[in-house]
């Protein structure tokens, strides 16, 4: 027994400092294919084929972390706090922009006898115009991000999901409309063909055709997110902004004061692209919670006493209510025909008398018409009143024979 136990001690001892890591390793990697599974993705397990672990590639491995790696859709931030960040940061964006165009124009003209260009929101090629390319291109971004879940839709049977792509492609042209100067020199061309400028020097040749697309492409947009609230208030805000801006563009208004019209109407054109922005933002959280199944649901309490569609207070509060297909009910009088699957309903009160004894003569009162109405579940016809009054009159007659 001495020697035996001895023995034992001495496997554990050997177990424990014979370096088999090797075999540990192994086993590890074996472990999926023993349990019914399968091993990780472009590798063998060492020991199971007899070869070497296989690599996708000599840099990075078998690769498993692309598995790990984030979505496009968790781009879109679902929580509250997140949300209150964005709107502070671009409320903060118009200020700081609107802040440095009037403190940084008063200290260059004074000492360096005129303003800078960088951050002057009367230039053309300044910071306000980089940010309003950059808030388009991030807009583009998220419209292809709605465009990607809204396609999915089961119930969408008229497309109504391909707007958000028209929306990203637009947002793009608009971008590089507000790096490259486009509206400029179409203006400029349309002038020298046609030799009238129309009105603002000439202005009005792209903001019509601009203001054209937007309205078209804007109703659609609300039209597709109208059961998101805050992407409708949002969308509207926007049009809102872009309108002022045309209309300080063709010199309809201005804030001598403060602002010079130029530079009114690139604030109020930031301030436009970043609604879209948002707006865009918020729809695509609702999307993505309504993919998920996230957005809450009616109790069966709320479904009997709701219509049939209600408007949600706000994106991912409530949902659009859909009750399923009733039963038409059968009209009264009509005789069961082939193919009908079940026999007419008998009410409490008008069932056929041969199911009682004739010994025991019953005395029930007379059904109304109003009874038999709701247990169809609908108004009678004259027609289906007038044969109820007949077969209720037979049934009284045929009560005072038995008696």
């Amino acid at each position: 027994m001495e020697e035996r136990g001895a023995g034992r001690a001495g496997d554990r001892m050997q177990f424990r400092h014979s370096g088999q890591g090797n075999g540990r390793r192994r086993r590890v990697l074996t472990e999926p294919l023993l349990a019914g599974g399968t091993p990780p993705r472009g590798t063998t397990p060492r020991g199971a084929a007899g070869g070497a672990v296989r690599r996708l590639g000599p840099n990075y491995g078998d690769a498993a972390f692309l598995e790990h790696i984030h979505r496009l859709t968790d781009l879109i931030p679902t929580g509250g706090l997140a949300w209150a960040a964005a709107f502070a940061a671009g409320g903060t964006l118009l200020g700081a922009v609107a802040a440095l165009d009037w403190w940084v124009t008063l200290w260059a003209v004074g000492t360096l006898g005129g303003p800078l260009a960088a951050f002057s929101l009367d230039h053309g090629g300044g910071l306000a115009r980089w940010l309003s390319s950059a808030l388009l291109l991030l807009g583009a971004a998220v419209s292809t991000i709605v465009y990607l879940v809204r396609q999915h839709r089961v119930d969408d049977y008229q497309g109504r999901y391909r707007i958000w792509l028209w929306a990203a492609l637009f947002a793009v042209a608009w971008s590089a409309g507000q790096t490259a100067a486009l509206g400029e020199d179409f203006a400029r061309v349309m002038t020298h063909v046609t030799g009238t400028a129309l009105a603002a020097d000439g202005a009005a040749w792209s903001l019509l055709p601009a203001a054209f697309l937007v309205m078209g492409l804007g109703t659609r947009l609300v039209a597709d997110v109208w059961y998101c609230r805050s992407a409708v208030a949002l969308l509207a805000a926007a049009g809102l902004a872009l309108a002022a801006a045309a209309a300080a563009r063709m010199g309809w208004f201005s804030v001598e004061t403060y602002l010079s019209p130029t530079a009114l109407a690139s604030l109020a054109a930031l301030g436009g692209h970043l609604g879209f922005l948002l707006a865009a933002g918020r729809y695509a959280r609702y999307v993505i919670l309504d993919a998920k199944g996230l957005l809450p649901r009616r109790t069966a309490g709320d479904q009997e006493a709701a219509p049939r569609t209600s408007l949600p207070t706000d994106c991912g509060d409530n949902d659009v209510l859909v009750h399923p297909p009733h039963r038409v009910p059968r009209p009264l009088g009509r005789s069961a025909g082939v193919g009908d699957e079940e026999e007419p309903e008998w009410g409490e009160d008008d069932a056929p008398e041969a199911s009682a004894p004739a010994s025991q003569p019953t005395e029930r009162a007379a059904p109304t018409t109003t009874a038999n109405a709701q247990t169809v579940g609908r108004t009678l016809t004259r027609a289906e009143k007038k044969a109820l009054r007949k077969r209720l009159e037979k049934m009284r007659k045929q009560r005072e024979g038995r008696s």
